[in-house]
C-alpha cells in the first residue's frame, strides 16, 4: 500500500503555451506516453479503480485536509491510499482493455519532476532515484473519450507528507510566477474527475 499526500487541479481544455513555458522553466523531464483505463464508476468519486501498464490499481481518497493558498494558486490537499495488483496475463490484459462499456481510455502525455526532501528542503532528484521523503511534480496532457484536458499535480510522500506536499508547492509557485491562477474550483483528483465525466 503506497500513501500520498496530493494536490491537483484539472482544466477541461488544450494545455496553454504560457503554462507550458513556464513548467519547462523548471526542467523537467518528457516521460513516454501511456494510456490508464479508468473503471466506470457514477457512485464512488471518493475510489478511482484504473488499469496501468500491467496492474490494477485502487486509489481511495482517506481524507480531506482542507485548502490551501499559494501565490498564484489554491488547491484542495487530500491524502490517498493506493493498492496495486498484477494482471495475471496479456490474454488478461486484452480481454479487459477491450470493454469500453466498462473501461474508459485515458491517454496521458507527462512531464515530471521529483524531489527529496531527506535535507528537509526540496532537492531534485532522477525518476528512478529512491527517497524515504519526496513529492512528484506532474504537468499532463489529457485525452478522456472526446475530451481533453490538462493537469498540474503535486504528488509527496513519506512520514513527513504534508510538509514535504507544502514545501514543494511553494518551491514551484514562489521560485517563478505561474502564468494563470490555480483556483480551488478546478482542485479535484482523477477520481471526481472520471466520476463527473459519466454523471
Amino acid at each position: 500500500m503506497f500513501s500520498s499526500t496530493e494536490v491537483r487541479w484539472f482544466f477541461n481544455e488544450s494545455l496553454p503555451e504560457a503554462v507550458s513555458d513556464w513548467f519547462n522553466l523548471f526542467e523537467p523531464l518528457r516521460q513516454p506516453p501511456r494510456t490508464d483505463y479508468y473503471l466506470k464508476n457514477t457512485d464512488n468519486a471518493r475510489m478511482g479503480i484504473k488499469l496501468r501498464e500491467g496492474q490494477i490499481q485502487i486509489k481511495c481518497l482517506v481524507a480531506e485536509m482542507g485548502v490551501q493558498y499559494y501565490a498564484n494558486a489554491v488547491g484542495k490537499v487530500s491524502q490517498y491510499e493506493k493498492w496495486s495488483f498484477p494482471v495475471v496475463s496479456n490474454e488478461e490484459w486484452s480481454a479487459l482493455v477491450a470493454r469500453p462499456d466498462v473501461w474508459i481510455p485515458a491517454k496521458k502525455e507527462r512531464l515530471m519532476l521529483r524531489y527529496t526532501l531527506g535535507g528537509g528542503f526540496p532537492d531534485r532528484i532522477e525518476m528512478d532515484e529512491r527517497t524515504e521523503e519526496g513529492c512528484e511534480v506532474e504537468l499532463s496532457k489529457i485525452e478522456i473519450i472526446d475530451k481533453t484536458y490538462w493537469s498540474l499535480a503535486f504528488e509527496a510522500f513519506g512520514p513527513s507528507a504534508e510538509m514535504n506536499l507544502e514545501k514543494t508547492t511553494r518551491k514551484i509557485f514562489e521560485s517563478k510566477n505561474s502564468p494563470i491562477f490555480f483556483d480551488e474550483e478546478n482542485s479535484l483528483g482523477y477520481a471526481r474527475l472520471i466520476h463527473d465525466i459519466n454523471s
